[in-house]
């Protein structure tokens, strides 16, 4: 039986509370805007390389192709293209955050927190007593935590941000830190920016 917490829309089992396995495949169910490969995107893997090895072995882009169609059909990919621009990619330089950027970063907050992977999140740690109540108050904590600037180089300069770092990527010395999102790769990679040079295999570990 399911047990429903707060909105209609979303609901989980109460094992998934006390397992993040279970949490994470809901969340995964629950992405209705995720992009389904062949359909909405092409990429060509071509071959392997070894981790540490300058060698290219991969002479075509990654990215085939894209659906622009969907991806700006689609408010949260929106609302997430608008951010990229917003930062100085360098660490060690401050970062000046406009009221246009300010209003841009709440609007990411509300049309993320309309998607039912998010609807599911507040209610699964109002759950576990991990926030407070109120959807205001789940959407506050979440801009302080991806949007409140720190530093990270150390010279007490406001130079970074989660967001900045997880989702657009930084520059330290000259090399990329962060950068875990596709899609800032691919438009990297359609500017010329970004050279994908194949992937790597992890080697399983011998016991």
């Amino acid at each position: 039986m399911e047990v429903q917490i707060s909105h209609h829309e979303t609901f989980f089992a109460p094992e998934e509370l006390n397992d993040l396995n279970l949490a994470s495949m809901k969340l995964w169910s629950l992405d209705i805007n995720r992009f389904t490969p062949i359909k909405d995107y092409k990429i060509n893997l071509q071959h392997s390389k070894i981790l540490n090895n300058p060698r290219d072995v991969a002479p075509d882009p990654l990215f085939i192709g894209v659906s622009k169609e969907k991806f700006f059909s689609l408010p949260t990919y929106k609302a997430f293209y608008n951010l990229l621009d917003n930062y100085e990619h360098e660490i060690g330089k401050k970062e000046i955050v406009t009221k246009e950027e300010e209003t841009e970063n709440w609007h990411f907050i509300n049309v993320i927190c309309a998607t039912p992977c998010m609807k599911y999140c507040y209610q699964y740690l109002l759950a576990k007593k991990r926030i407070p109540e109120g959807l205001d108050k789940f959407k506050k904590i979440l801009y302080d935590l991806w949007f409140n600037m720190y530093s990270r180089g150390g010279n007490k300069i406001a130079d970074s941000s989660g967001f900045e770092h997880v989702f657009v990527g930084e520059l330290s010395n000259g090399k990329v830190t962060g950068f875990h999102n596709w899609i800032q790769i691919f438009l990297e990679e359609k500017k010329g920016k970004l050279d994908y040079q194949g992937f790597i295999c992890h080697k399983k570990k011998k016991f």
